[in-house]
């Protein structure tokens, strides 16, 4: 369907000048951008207008008045994980800022008790942390409910907790993958890096099937039209399912997930590393991935979340050189000295600076003095020359990329309003072209409303000095995807 915008606000991010414009779109392009409030009537009729510079016929079928509001190219998540976040849905939260105490956290499941038919209805929470309760396992578990399985995802999403029902139906013993074993020799219902083995069960696939459509929607509400699905491993099954997700309308933004092989709905992307916390992988091993994938014609995306980790990486690299489009995921911890390291190799750095303020009064408590100021770092990176990406790390972070946004501004923790690394606030403009790059060149040179790019449009409900001033938690009021509205 051909339309067009009236009298939008048109950020120009090079000047950091706004454009009041009408912006025409046909085919699922944006093909012409007239001053705002321009004489063509449109609407109801065909029109061959000498400034159709490629002389096709447009047939305007509504006028949206913007009013003067700000319209944006959509959001793009550079760094997400959809089948996670359409479990996170149906998933008892019992960590923070939800849940914040023992006492808090048991009444969480006894409420989830009571809703349950049958001692074989399953509990499956998530974003859990140590601070809330301590450490979870089986046994701790167990006390909790005996005869109902429970699951309880860690806030990293690196480890799962299970109690001893779940183990038995899912059949999880010291022979699974990542299974953390006591001095008796016997599992604890700790699990970690086993994502790959627990996403392909049936109750994972069942919940993320119906409620991928969900997850589309809540996300195009938030003016978000391209995903990079982060998980690693995916296979041949996950293609063909988010395939058919998004040729079915219920996934509507362009989606490129970590594999080698995309298809017609899907991109392929660049090969997924872990770096875990638990346990960082030898200096050969490593090298041997990230040969292996630049020999097979892929990038590497690199998870790091902590100095040695990343130590590692940029140690590695020297060793093993880099290509083009490799990048480090969250690079949670970026002193100088290994900023430099990035820097030599022209590696990317895809961010989440919504963590500043989810887990930053956590942070200021458990985290070396010596790191705080370089965790989740925006401006000092960018200044240094590196390209750098925003993303969301959702369920693991909040799916909303404004609560990232403002974080970039401000830098305050949820809870202290402390500032957390004064020196990496970037200026509102700045933190939104985070999310404005293209999914396949991260932090780099940013979408912007142009003649031939495609309508994936965000229109926002107000003139953008109005919304970066307020910084609402979430300021979409129309999002389009090739031209089609999605909200």
């Amino acid at each position: 369907m051909d339309f067009v915008i009236r009298n939008a606000e048109l950020l120009q991010l090079g000047r950091r000048e706004w454009q009041a414009a009408d912006v025409v779109v046909s085919r699922g392009q944006i093909n012409r951008i007239l001053p705002a409030s321009s004489k063509l009537s449109f609407t109801g009729r065909k029109t061959n207008s000498k400034l159709d510079m490629a002389h096709s016929e447009l047939n305007i079928a509504d006028e949206i008045e913007a009013a003067g509001c700000a319209l944006l190219m959509g959001l793009h998540d550079h760094h997400i994980h959809l089948l996670s976040l359409a479990e996170s849905l149906r998933s008892l939260k019992v960590g923070p800022p939800e849940v914040a105490t023992r006492e808090e956290f048991y009444q969480a499941f006894l409420s989830a008790k009571a809703g349950l038919a049958s001692g074989k209805d399953w509990i499956r929470a998530v974003g859990y942390h140590e601070s809330v309760a301590g450490e979870l396992d089986q046994e701790a578990l167990d006390a909790i409910a005996s005869n109902h399985p429970i699951r309880v995802q860690h806030s990293s999403g690196a480890m799962w907790m299970f109690n001893s029902l779940a183990m038995e139906l899912l059949g999880l013993t010291q022979d699974t993958s990542g299974a953390e074993v006591g001095a008796d020799g016997k599992p604890t219902g700790r699990f970690f890096g086993s994502d790959e083995f627990l996403r392909l069960d049936a109750l994972e696939r069942t919940g993320a099937a119906n409620r991928i459509g969900q997850v589309g929607a809540l996300l195009a509400g938030f003016g978000v039209t391209g995903i990079t699905d982060a998980t690693p491993e995916y296979g041949a099954e996950e293609v063909a399912f988010f395939s058919q997700a998004v040729s079915g309308g219920e996934l509507p933004q362009r989606l490129t997930l970590m594999v080698p092989e995309g298809s017609e709905h899907v991109n392929p992307g660049p090969y997924k590393i872990i770096l875990s916390d638990h346990s960082l992988p030898s200096f050969d091993h490593l090298a041997e991935k990230i040969s292996s994938a630049h020999g097979s014609g892929r990038s590497a995306a690199v998870h790091s979340v902590t100095r040695a980790s990343l130590a590692l990486l940029v140690a590695v690299l020297d060793e093993v050189g880099s290509v083009a489009g490799d990048r480090v995921e969250h690079a949670s911890v970026v002193p100088p000295e290994l900023m430099e390291g990035l820097l030599r190799h022209n590696v990317r750095v895809v961010t989440q600076p919504n963590f500043v303020a989810e887990r930053g009064d956590r942070y200021l408590a458990e985290v070396e003095s010596d790191d705080i100021d370089w965790l989740y770092r925006c401006r000092g990176l960018q200044e240094a020359g590196l390209r750098v990406a925003g993303s969301t790390d959702a369920p693991f972070g909040s799916p909303n990329p404004w609560q990232a946004i403002w974080a970039a501004v401000t830098r305050r923790t949820q809870f202290g309003g402390v500032v957390l690394g004064a020196a990496e606030r970037v200026k509102s403009e700045q933190a939104l072209a985070l999310f404005l790059s293209h999914l396949d060149d991260p932090g780099g040179v940013p979408r912007q409303v142009k003649l031939g790019e495609p309508a994936d449009l965000c229109l926002l409900e107000a003139p953008w000095r109005e919304v970066a001033a307020a910084m609402p938690e979430n300021p979409v009021r129309a999002t389009w995807v090739g031209g089609e509205r999605v909200v």
